[in-house]
Order: C-alpha cells, then sequence, then structure tokens
C-alpha cells in the first residue's frame, strides 16, 4: 500500500500540474502578439494544449489518483499505529497479559482493515 500510495500521489501531482500549467497557457498564446504567422502557431498550440488539458482533467477524473493517494496513505498510517498497540500493550490489548495473548486479537483488528476497504 506504501507503494500504491506513492505512485497514486505522483499521477495525481503530474495530471493536476499539466492541467494547471496548460491551463494557465492557454490565454497567453490565444493573445500572442506577433506576426501573422507566430500568432497562428501559437493559436494551434493553445487547441492542442487545450486537448492536453481536458484529457489530464478526464484522466484524473476516472481513475480519482488524489483520492487513491490519500485512501492508502489513512490506510497505511493505520497499519502503522495498529502495529505498535500491541508491542506496548496499550489501546484495546491493554488487557493482555502479555504480547503473545494480544496477537489473535491483533491479527482480527489487522485483517478488518482490509476488509473495510474492499467494503468502501
Amino acid at each position: 500500500m506504501e507503494h500504491r500510495s506513492a505512485r497514486a500521489q505522483s499521477r495525481y501531482s503530474a495530471l493536476r500540474l499539466t492541467a494547471i500549467l496548460g491551463g494557465v497557457a492557454i490565454p497567453v498564446l490565444v493573445t500572442w502578439p506577433g506576426p501573422m504567422a507566430t500568432a497562428a502557431a501559437a493559436r494551434g498550440m493553445a487547441a492542442i494544449l487545450g486537448v492536453t488539458v481536458a484529457a489530464a482533467s478526464a484522466v484524473e477524473g476516472l481513475f480519482r489518483f488524489g483520492e487513491r493517494w490519500r485512501h492508502y496513505r489513512r490506510t497505511v498510517e493505520a497499519l502503522k499505529a495498529e502495529f505498535w498497540l500491541p508491542a506496548q500493550l496499550a489501546g484495546p490489548y491493554r488487557g493482555s497479559s502479555d504480547r503473545r495473548h494480544a496477537f489473535p486479537a491483533f491479527v482480527e483488528r489487522v485483517e478488518h482493515l482490509p476488509r473495510e476497504d474492499v467494503e468502501a
């Protein structure tokens, strides 16, 4: 999940950055002053950039990399936090006499996290 989180974050950032920078560049290209040939080329580049921005936004909307990134990150952090509780006999493991007796409850709680993930 750590790897998936990083991958989703990088894809989300790349797509959003493409959409933002492209969206900012389009008005500049459309209003580019200069000789007729240069202005026509700038408008052509603006059209291509507009399609690229729309595609980047559509791909992000379809695959929801931002939501995936945040979801994986929350799950990873929950698993990390759960890992330390039985080691310290804290939280729900407080009543256990030792770590060995806390282990079955730990396994059950850790198995519950991915189940919630699938249901969501």
